[in-house]
């Protein structure tokens, strides 16, 4: 007899924990269910409702360029960011500009805007844009103004889109990579680095 109501004890446990473990699951998947479907329109499945959107944030125009060096990390500072959206039968350009810093990147083709008239940069990610100044506009000499250094001639390079944000004004985020080739007493020199800018789309 000991031995039977030990059974019968050890079997009530049993299923009072199977009981409460079921409970558990069954609050856990009401609980998921609420949260996935508190958005979702009446009488659409969760699924069918797109994520929300990221907040965007508001940016300031300009940023860095940081540039790989022997001696470490050497950061160029830009005030100017500019996208130029220009004429039909003309090719886009970015300009970077700060104190004894001009460079021009161009922009293969037209690059088309949303129904929010923001630039639809996605088709730039993961292009190189060449660092060369057209000659049809006539602009002035590319230059980068580095710290501690000099003032070098920029005769070549490319601009590497990795990263966009469009932000809340008509300030927009860029993130990339930078190669440059720099005119020096003993000959052309390239350096790399790494941008982050706020930039401006201007007509």
């Amino acid at each position: 007899m000991p031995r039977v109501l030990s059974r019968t004890r050890y079997l009530s446990v049993v299923r009072a924990a199977a009981r409460t473990m079921i409970l558990m699951a069954l609050a856990a998947g009401c609980g998921r269910s609420s949260t996935d479907t508190a958005d979702a329109p009446a009488g659409k499945d969760a699924r069918d409702v797109p994520p929300k959107a990221q907040l965007s944030r508001e940016y300031t125009e300009g940023g860095t360029i940081t540039l790989t060096t022997q001696a470490g990390p050497v950061e160029v500072r830009v005030e100017d960011c500019v996208y130029a959206n220009t004429d039909d039968g003309y090719d886009d350009y970015v300009e970077l500009a700060g104190q004894g810093v001009y460079l021009v990147a161009q922009v293969a083709g037209k690059t088309d805007e949303d129904d929010q008239e923001r630039k639809l940069y996605g088709a730039l990610v993961g292009k190189a844009m060449p660092i060369q100044q057209d000659p049809a506009m006539g602009g002035q000499p590319m230059t980068l103004a580095v710290p501690g250094a000099d003032k070098y001639s920029v005769i070549g390079g490319t601009l590497h889109l990795d990263r966009f944000e469009h932000g809340t004004t008509t300030v927009d985020w860029w993130e990339g990579r930078v190669d440059l080739t720099l005119q020096t007493t003993a000959g052309a020199y390239p350096v790399t680095g790494t941008f982050k800018v706020g930039i401006v789309s201007v007509w």
